[in-house]
């Protein structure tokens, strides 16, 4: 099991102290109780006659009879009701890996795109002219039949930092987010207005998008921004009636050019005259938003902790729950998206799972499709999606070793645990909820090995002396091959 966090001081001892007032309190009443037991005291004689009238106050007012008018019922809003446009036709599914590339199938085939990015995958998108589009490092590519094309640069030299977020126009005009600012990229040249001049401040900029008419939106940490006639002003969401702050982290584009701005805990509507409502995803009562998409057709899919929601056109939403497996099999959610046939794709670090509509079901653990081994970062499919979903294949292993050594010393008999992500907080070890995992034990030399485990990435976790140590960001099994051992090299620790 996981650990409980531990309470503060204060918040513990106010528990206590509330835990003692209630106990200080009234009893309840039990259900049945004996009436004849418990008769109310007899009045006590009065002086006055039986027919005495009460004692009238100076300023008593005669009584009145009640108001009987009866009361104006409160209006209810309508339920929401996402903004749709017809079903689009079959298309292919595209898959952004880290390392790899992107992959695209279509017609039940996986392809290895040529030229893709394989480090810093972002923003992966269906461009406003009709094209797939992404962003590698420093490069912003368009996909040209089976391979993409660069269509210019974007690092700090151009926009003074890396794209955080894109969108692209339907005369394939580029704009951009990033730490400094906002970017547009038209005439083969790039202009850029920082963060103050659009209200941003000092916030971080989350997402941006471009609508039909031109306008441009953007979301900073707390703020959504709209770009209209050559002037930047905010919109109020306070109509939306959000308890609290929100800490805004990706901005979508709906078909009627409205707008969804997704918070950690809670998602927005913006009509396209800025008129904000609160969305109901349905789930949980504390929501852990992200990942939200949008499909082409209306339908949404989002992330909500290590469950995955799926609201297609046209239908009510539904929550697919990945704990102990119960609709799928997840481990750290990377990515969801809808199709317009009302499937929703997840992906994380157990595989690729597409669920719908209704209880249908596709699962690619990972190894079983070679060409998604790794992790798969974002996810983009076009209208209705594959028509065709290949099946699993066989499960496809290697192995995996390497050396633990601290102050380059090798360290013998020391426990290693190898899982998709080690838990940082832990009660037994940092895989030991993991669905997959596995654990050995360094041999004389500092040499771990785990000759047989699914074609995958692995976190490691390693215990020195009587403390576990992660190596985070560390990710092994990327260079794996079917039936081979490979070596991830030296791994230098602190002993405690």
């Amino acid at each position: 099991m996981r650990a409980s966090p531990r309470l503060p001081l204060s918040l513990s001892l106010s528990l206590l102290l509330v835990g003692l007032a209630c106990e200080r309190g009234a009893a309840p009443e039990p259900i049945a109780r004996d009436t004849k037991a418990e008769q109310p005291p007899s009045t006590p004689p009065s002086d006055k006659p039986a027919d005495a009238k009460p004692d009238a106050k100076p300023d008593a007012k005669p009584d009145t009879a009640p108001d009987t008018k009866p009361e104006t019922p409160v209006p209810q809003a309508p339920a929401f009701t996402p903004p749709t446009r017809p079903a689009g036709p079959a298309g292919p599914a595209y898959f952004a890996l880290d390392d790899r590339g992107i992959v695209r199938l279509d017609d039940g085939k996986f392809t290895l795109l040529a030229n893709s990015p394989t480090t810093l995958i972002k923003g992966l998108q269906l461009g406003g002219d009709g094209a797939v589009w992404v962003v590698g490092f420093q490069d912003v590519l368009r996909l040209d039949g089976d391979k993409f094309k660069k269509i210019t640069e974007a690092g700090y030299s151009e926009i003074g930092g890396s794209v955080d977020a894109f969108a692209v126009t339907d005369k394939g005009e580029l704009w951009a987010a990033t730490f400094k600012g906002v970017s547009h990229f038209a005439n083969r040249a790039w202009t850029t207005e920082e963060k103050a001049k659009i209200g941003a401040g000092d916030d971080l900029l989350a997402g941006i998008v471009v609508d039909k008419a031109g306008r441009v939106w953007a979301l900073s940490t707390h703020k959504l921004h709209l770009l209209e006639n050559g002037a930047w002003r905010d919109i109020d969401v306070s109509s939306a009636g959000a308890s609290s702050m929100l800490f805004f982290e990706s901005l979508a584009l709906a078909p009627d050019d409205s707008v969804y701005a997704l918070a950690s805990t809670a998602l927005l509507h913006v009509s396209p005259a800025g008129v904000a409502t609160k969305v109901a995803l349905g789930g949980r009562s504390i929501a852990s938003y992200g990942r939200l998409t949008v499909a082409s057709g209306g339908g949404l899919a989002a992330r909500d902790g290590d469950s995955a929601i799926n609201w297609p056109a046209g239908g009510e939403p539904r929550v697919y729950e990945s704990r102990d497996g119960k609709d799928f099999r997840a481990d750290n959610i990377k990515a969801v998206a809808a199709d317009d046939s009302g499937r929703l794709w997840v992906s994380s670090e157990l595989g690729v799972a597409i669920l719908g509509p209704g209880d249908a079901k596709v699962e690619w653990p990972s190894g079983t499709v070679p060409e998604l081994v790794g992790e798969v970062e974002a996810i983009l499919v076009l209208g209705s999606g594959p028509a065709q979903l290949p099946a699993a294949g066989p499960l496809r292993k290697g192995g995996l070793t390497g050396k633990v050594l601290s102050n380059g010393t090798p360290q013998a008999n020391v426990p290693v645990e190898l899982c998709p992500s080690p838990d940082m907080m832990f009660s037994d070890s940092p895989c030991a909820d993991s669905a997959v995992k596995f654990a050995v034990t360094t041999n004389d030399k500092g040499v771990w090995t785990v000759p047989e485990l699914p074609l995958g990435t692995y976190g490691i976790a390693v215990k020195l002396g009587d403390k576990w140590q992660i190596t985070l960001g560390e990710r092994l099994g990327q260079g794996m091959q079917e039936g081979k051992v490979y070596d991830t090299g030296s791994l230098a620790l602190d002993r405690p």
